[in-house]
């Protein structure tokens, strides 16, 4: 553990030093939720919340850790790491594990954010627990699985489209209809899932499993192809 501390240290100071990396996982996640919250109305605050959670996922985990590990492939730093003595899961963890956990300080000064705007505290806030633990594993395994594919840093802002986009269509469907209206078919997209478990924290009653289920779906989809195609180090 002491280990994989010190490579999660590491690459935090060099994620600092970037500032394409410092504006894609701070500046945007948070310039954007902040403009979600303040179109907040009464009555709509789990929608608001939930897209910020979105957005904050999806900058600040999903596309910042598919470009970093892209980079660290191109500049034969997993390659490096990979003779050392870590394993290869402790290298991926080190790694990821700032733009994990900076993703929760986000969440939390983005909800701070929303109750000062008027935003009442959630009904049911242990739905928010697993909505950012499932939520930053489904987006960690999935940057995994595209940095599969994504030959350079400059090139992830390609690659990270499809899922990017097709997690915020159907945030935005999931967001659309009552949460008594989603469909299993909903729950079975990124962005819905995640979108619809987030709602659940101030709506009453609603089923969390089904919302669990469709991450862990995309967690395990995002992992199995990490594990069939990830490289270590760059093409030939």
């Amino acid at each position: 553990m002491t280990r994989v501390a010190a490579l999660a240290l590491s690459e935090t100071r060099i994620l600092t030093r970037n500032k394409l990396v410092c504006a894609t996982a701070l500046l945007l996640p948070l310039g954007l939720g902040a403009l979600i919250a303040a179109d907040g109305e009464e009555g709509s605050w789990g929608e608001v919340v939930a897209m910020q959670f979105v957005f904050v996922l999806l900058f600040c985990v999903y596309a910042t850790a598919t470009t970093s590990i892209a980079a660290r492939r191109r500049q034969l730093v997993l390659k490096r790491l990979r003779s050392g003595e870590l394993s290869d899961p402790q290298i991926l963890a080190g790694l990821l594990a700032p733009l994990v956990v900076l993703a929760a300080v986000q969440m939390l000064v983005l909800l701070a954010c929303a109750v000062a705007l008027g935003a009442p505290l959630p009904d049911r806030p242990l739905a928010l627990v697993p909505a950012y633990l499932f939520g930053s594993v489904m987006a960690a395994s999935l940057a995994l699985a595209t940095a599969a594919f994504t030959a350079s840093a400059e090139l992830a802002q390609i690659t990270v489209a499809p899922v990017f986009l097709a997690a915020l269509a159907s945030a935005a469907w999931v967001l659309s209809v009552a949460p008594d209206a989603v469909t299993w078919l909903m729950h079975l997209t990124p962005g819905g899932a995640l979108a619809d478990l987030v709602r659940q924290g101030w709506a009453s009653g609603g089923a969390l499993l089904p919302s669990i289920a469709g991450l862990i779906v995309w967690t395990a989809i995002g992992w199995e192809v990490t594990k069939r195609r990830f490289r270590w180090e760059p093409r030939r």
